[in-house]
């Protein structure tokens, strides 16, 4: 056996033998919405033609935008990829914060464990998006990494407070350069583990098996869907920076709305514990959106972007037809907040 395949077995066996270990560990989970992956609800059996899997085979591009409540998310995520094997078919390049790849204790599982799942792992020092030219250059890499490879997957980063707003608005570089998002929200992953090193015991013992992670895949969503939608809420703002806010804020409430979709459904909306997901920010944004002259429904966005090129399409072959220049009709769609 030459060196080439010395080096792919011993890889293979690292990654087997991690991946085993991944899915023999005992977790409480559930999905939902695999379908927007893979096109088929593998309880139902019924097929979905809108999914990730079809517009990867087409030539699209994706990322994948999970939300983060805690440290939990990474292993029980790649704990149910793990046991979910159709899922391993949507792995490429995950962003991850410098603070957990270069961690001593974390760092090394984390870098195992993504391996053993064919997915890279591209750090990133979050709260300056630059500073010194080290860090600069770390950025720069994993923004190229995200854009070369066809499918990423990056949370969003920053806080909402001032300081750390350009490194919340920096987001948009994981997915502008992207033909669609896919919004993907967690739950239950932060009782699983707090988030302190002095508890992982408790969340590789217990924590990960008596509470349940749910973990909720939504449709991909064209980016150009997103950005235009972002553009006519920020006119006649007063805000200078309303399109910065409304790229970021978009997508993550396409997440919101996965949460608030899971609750109306199970009739929790009296649950604190149950809608504290969508608390605070969001919740507030939602209202205020709901009250703009040009109302956009979330949930019709991925409809958005079957019908609305179609009218753009008839559109030009009239004008076509007619010979003569027609005004471009001003995007104004009326769906409702939902």
């Amino acid at each position: 056996m030459g060196k080439e395949g010395e080096q792919q077995f011993r890889g293979n066996f690292i990654q087997r033998t991690v991946r085993n270990w991944l899915r023999r560990r005992s977790l409480s989970y559930e999905v939902i919405g695999i379908e927007n992956l893979t096109g088929i609800n593998k309880e139902t059996g019924e097929q979905k033609p809108h999914n990730l899997k079809t517009l990867l085979d087409q030539g699209e591009t994706a990322t994948i935008l999970p939300s983060h409540p805690s440290r939990a998310d990474f292993p029980t995520n790649a704990a149910i990829v793990a046991k979910e094997e159709e899922l391993q078919d949507f792995m490429g390049t995950l962003v991850m914060s410098n603070r957990y790849t270069n961690n001593p204790l974390l760092g090394l599982p984390i870098r195992a464990i993504a391996y053993s799942l064919d997915l890279r792992v591209e750090s990133v020092n979050p709260h300056k998006y630059g500073g010194d030219k080290k860090k600069s250059k770390m950025n720069t890499k994993a923004k190229e990494r995200i854009r070369q490879s066809q499918v990423g997957i990056a949370v969003m980063q920053g806080t909402h407070s001032v300081e750390m707003q350009s490194a919340r608005w920096g987001s948009v570089c994981w997915w502008e350069d992207k033909s669609y998002v896919v919004p993907v929200a967690f739950r239950g992953t932060d009782l699983q583990w707090s988030g302190s090193l002095f508890t992982l015991p408790h969340y590789l013992r217990k924590g990960k098996t008596e509470h349940k992670a749910t973990l909720i895949i939504g449709e991909p969503v064209r980016v150009s869907h997103l950005e235009r939608v972002a553009e006519v809420y920020s006119q006649s703002d007063p805000d200078p920076n309303a399109l910065k806010r409304n790229r970021v804020d978009f997508p993550m409430l396409l997440i919101a709305n996965l949460h608030n979709e899971y609750v109306r459904q199970r009739g929790l909306e009296d649950n604190p514990e149950e809608t504290k997901y969508t608390k605070g920010y969001y919740e507030i944004r939602l209202r205020e959106l709901a009250e703009h002259p040009v109302s956009v429904g979330i949930r019709e966005l991925a409809r958005m972007g079957e019908v609305v090129p179609k009218q753009q399409e008839v559109q030009k072959e009239k004008a076509a037809e007619k010979k003569r220049v027609v005004p471009k009709p001003v995007f104004r769609p009326n769906l409702g907040w939902i």
